[in-house]
């Protein structure tokens, strides 16, 4: 909900160009974050003995890893904007990247959080991140900050989080380096990175593909599209999924059959998801009209594609926590390579007609 009212006050406020700018960086900056900690924050959900090791090494591979990221961002934006073929992209991706960073000095005190299912504890930095990002990204906006509203609201919404996080986690770092941990973790955590740059590239690709080849005012047409669905289904399933990974985990752990909890969650699951996406399908029109304005009417159709794929992924994403929990996030990594290699070339091919034929 807060999501979508700022949305609303925004798309008033900017053009797709901001969208479009703000999409190429971000997009640019998941790919990082897939590589990420190396899987760390994974493996410490899901490790069984002496988590506070796995922790610090997690700590400590975060940090290292999220000012990797910073420099890599600093030094590589040139090239990302060229590439998308906007060079005034290059500002904006330098200052966005530290949201990397911001983000990575939290990453350790959250994994804590989904380890010990403390869900109840965790709304209230995911709700500083939300109202941060929406309060300051509008106020900037009604300033005529333009673009650099997005970017802004992205570091103050992200701060807070990390801010809060370590506020209700008491686990602190050390300075010794667990080594004897290091090889089972990163052992784990390499799977989940291959399952991570698989998924990225399946969920993301389509922005690359039309900010290369359509222009990022189309692909900030195109996002806008993509946002409805994301917040109304697919965050649905990302909460779940959150809850769902641990839990399986524990089951596990306990000796007990995962097969029960699967299915009742997905039931539960389709029985949001399948209601919600028929009806964004249906209410594409007056849903856009509605939030976004008549300047945002070319998104219509694309929505409504975007409303049955988000759909169809909603009822496959619980195999992924299901495998992970199960240790077995390398078999996932298969699935999604096998999926990545039908689904690029056919949106190279669709993007060559328009963004509809992406969708």
């Amino acid at each position: 909900v807060v999501s979508l009212a700022s949305l609303a006050v925004l798309a008033r406020l900017l053009a797709p160009e901001d969208f479009g700018l703000l999409a190429f960086a971000l997009v640019f900056i998941t790919y990082l974050e897939t590589i990420g900690d190396l899987g760390t924050a994974a493996a410490l959900v899901y490790w069984p003995g002496r988590w506070k090791d796995v922790a610090q090494l997690t700590f400590l591979a975060n940090v290292f890893m999220g000012l990797t990221w910073v420099g890599v961002s600093i030094a590589g934006a040139p090239a990302v904007a060229g590439f998308f073929g906007s060079p005034e992209g290059v500002p904006i991706l330098r200052t966005l990247c530290w949201v990397v960073l911001i983000k990575a000095l939290g990453n350790t005190q959250d994994a804590i959080l989904q380890r010990d299912l403390r869900f109840r504890a965790r709304v209230i930095p995911e709700m500083a991140l939300l109202a941060g990002k929406a309060v300051t990204s509008v106020v900037f906006a009604f300033m005529g900050f333009g673009v650099w509203s997005l970017v802004w609201g992205q570091l103050v919404g992200q701060s807070l989080a990390t801010v809060l996080l370590w506020a209700m986690v008491p686990w602190r770092p050390g300075l010794r380096v667990p080594l004897h941990q290091a090889g089972p973790v990163l052992r784990y955590g390499r799977g989940i990175v291959s399952v991570n740059v698989v998924a990225a590239v399946v969920h993301h690709v389509d922005y690359v593909i039309v900010g290369r080849m359509l222009g990022v005012a189309v692909l900030g047409v195109y996002q806008m599209a993509y946002k409805v669905p994301d917040m109304v289904v697919t965050l649905l399933v990302r909460i779940a999924s959150k809850v769902l990974f641990p839990a399986l985990s524990r089951v596990r752990d306990a000796g007990g059959e995962m097969r029960e909890l699967f299915f009742s969650a997905l039931r539960y699951l389709a029985l949001i998801t399948i209601p919600a996406t028929v009806g964004l399908a249906f209410m594409a029109r007056p849903v856009v009209l509605t939030l976004f304005g008549e300047q945002w009417t070319d998104s219509v159709p694309l929505l409504r594609a975007l409303a049955v794929y988000a759909g169809l992924r909603a009822l496959g994403s619980f195999t992924g926590d299901a495998l992970k929990a199960r240790g077995r996030p390398g078999l996932l990594a298969l699935l999604g390579v096998a999926r990545a290699l039908v689904l690029v070339p056919a949106l190279v091919i669709a993007a060559r007609e328009s963004a509809l034929a992406v969708a």
